[in-house]
């Protein structure tokens, strides 16, 4: 059997010489080359996408190097060794972004640009593909931190923001845009912002349309928002 096979492949590629050779006779055993053909074709195919994301892995695998950060916390008892975890993009929609990293994150663990600018939270873990809920559309509470004030900030659930300040201060213009530092002790050496445009809501609130960081690279902070 693998005899004939051999026989038969020897045939089709003086077949594809001949034809190469003699261009006026290709039509006549045009049909009895055609599985030769495929075979090429697809070889060559395979080989020149290797070439053209050759480059393009390479540069993303040198970014999670670059990307993956560790920290040493030292205290009085012990030791505590954590990371910030990289991960790919893949694809997002309207509510999440999805990606693909070779680690385990905890649910809830916060997802970030390398210009340490929050995307959102992660929804859920599933083999190695993470579902990353983006900021504004969950239900969350926490505290941030601009010129020399504590706000509250509260995720409206439609992909928005709600800023709470306090009575008899103005800190935000109408329509403008900012980056608001995010309380940095739930974070490792790291300041962590939100950014968007604020619009007036009442005296002492305002709403946030925060924007969410386009990326190749995120990182996920093992430490959770208070």
């Amino acid at each position: 059997m693998n005899r004939k096979f051999l026989y038969y492949l020897i045939s089709l590629i003086l077949l594809s010489v001949i034809s190469t050779i003699y261009p006026h006779i290709n039509f006549i055993i045009s049909r009895v080359n055609y599985p030769l053909d495929i075979v090429f074709v697809d070889l060559r195919n395979n080989y020149l996408l290797t070439i053209k994301n050759r480059d393009y892995l390479n540069i993303l695998e040198n970014k999670i190097v670059e990307s993956t950060k560790s920290y040493s916390i030292k205290t009085k008892e012990t030791n505590i060794s954590l990371s910030l975890t990289p991960g790919i993009y893949i694809n997002e929609d309207e509510r999440y972004i999805y990606i693909k990293s070779s680690k385990n994150v905890r649910k809830n663990s916060i997802c970030f640009s390398k210009e340490n600018i929050i995307s959102g939270f992660v929804e859920e873990n599933l083999r190695g593909e993470i579902v990353v809920q983006k900021l504004g559309w969950g239900k969350r509470e926490f505290f941030g931190r601009y010129d020399g004030y504590d706000i509250l900030i509260k995720e409206t659930g439609n992909g928005n923001l709600i800023i709470h300040i306090p009575e008899g201060i103005k800190l935000f213009e109408n329509g403008k845009n900012y980056k608001i530092l995010i309380s940095y002790k739930n974070w490792l050496q790291s300041k962590v912002y939100i950014k968007g445009t604020a619009y007036i809501k009442s005296n002492t609130s305002y709403f946030f349309k925060n924007d969410i960081p386009q990326a190749d690279i995120f990182l996920f902070s093992e430490l959770e928002v208070e």
